[in-house]
């Protein structure tokens, strides 16, 4: 039998996905920043439409890490999206609109529960209590979706 704190672990670790992939995302972006700014210091002008990549022995290194963190980061955006879709798709299984409402905005649009609620009727403290009640009713939902998963294997 699971503990609260397990079962908020694990909706909590689900739904954080896209918060987590879009961390890595800006991360990405920043980095192509920074070898955009090296490239151009060292004489060399990257734009990725006026670049290809080359792995001739004379192409700076700069140029290829730039065009592999471009498609990692378009990688990154697409399966950002397909998470967004799958995460919403569960969010829409709960039956209170309250709790598909805080999560979606929570987890979808990564907005933090007190800017929810201060675009909402109720308090923050409110807001959290409505928060952890749909992370438990969200947790049955991914168990229930786990069950179909493993009897369907």
């Amino acid at each position: 039998m699971k503990t609260k704190k397990n079962v908020r672990t694990d909706a909590t670790e689900y739904l954080k996905s896209v918060e987590k992939i879009n961390v890595r995302i800006k991360q990405k972006k920043e980095r192509i920043e920074e070898l955009r700014q090296s490239a151009l210091s060292t004489g060399i002008s990257i734009s990725p439409d006026r670049i290809q990549k080359s792995h001739d022995e004379g192409t700076p290194n700069i140029i290829n890490e730039y065009l592999d963190l471009e498609e990692e980061i378009r990688n990154d955006v697409l399966r950002m999206e397909r998470v967004k879709n799958l995460i919403t798709d569960m969010i829409h299984k709960l039956e209170d609109a309250r709790y598909i409402d805080i999560l979606y905005e929570r987890y979808v649009n990564l907005r933090r529960i007190e800017d929810i609620a201060e675009h909402k009727p109720y308090s923050t403290g409110h807001a959290w209590r409505l928060h952890n009640e749909a992370i438990k009713e969200f947790q049955e939902v991914l168990n229930e979706s786990n069950e179909r998963c493993r009897g369907n294997v």
